[in-house]
This record gives structure tokens, C-alpha cells and sequence, in this order.
């Protein structure tokens, strides 16, 4: 089995004006931590930046996640 079998594309699931804001916040968050695995810091196995938006007290990023949940619930339980 690839792991691209396992990926499910919901198109327009989120707006663009939504999208765009998560975006923005991203960038000019403080929050931002080098992602881990398992493996640790720095494996092959998972490069990226992660930001657990749930755990940052902040009210735009609880508005966010309010919407994210609201919206991705759905189609998560599909």
C-alpha cells in the first residue's frame, strides 16, 4: 500500500479568506517548533515546522480552532 492511498481530498472544505488567515498566523506566530517524530529532532522521517494551535492561548488561534473543528469534524467522522 502507498501512503497516498490513505490521503482523501474534501475540496473547499475551508474558504480561501480562512485559509489565508491560518497562513498569516502561522508566519508571525512565536509558537513554532521543529517538528518531531519518533525518531526525534531532525530524522528524515518528518521535516517540518508544527504549531499545536490548541495549546496557545491566544483568542485568534481558539477562534481558529473553533472554525477548524466546526468545519473538519464533519468530514472527519465520514
Amino acid at each position: 500500500m502507498n501512503f497516498r492511498d490513505l490521503i482523501v481530498e474534501y475540496p473547499e472544505v475551508l474558504d480561501k479568506d480562512l485559509c489565508d488567515t491560518i497562513i498569516d498566523l502561522f508566519e508571525e506566530s512565536q509558537h513554532k517548533i521543529e517538528g518531531i517524530s519518533s525518531q526525534g529532532n531532525g530524522s528524515n522521517i518528518k521535516i517540518s515546522t508544527d504549531l499545536h494551535i490548541s495549546a496557545i492561548d491566544d483568542p485568534k488561534w481558539a477562534d481558529i480552532d473553533a472554525k477548524l473543528y466546526k468545519l473538519l469534524e464533519p468530514v472527519v467522522l465520514d
